[in-house]
């Protein structure tokens, strides 16, 4: 169950590094 959730977070930070990433880009 825990792996779960570490997964869950891990995929979640690195979907907001892609954003962060794609906003800097754009600018």
């Amino acid at each position: 169950m825990k792996l779960w959730i570490t997964l869950v977070i891990t995929l979640k930070t690195l979907q907001n590094i892609i954003l962060l990433a794609s906003h800097a880009m754009a600018k």
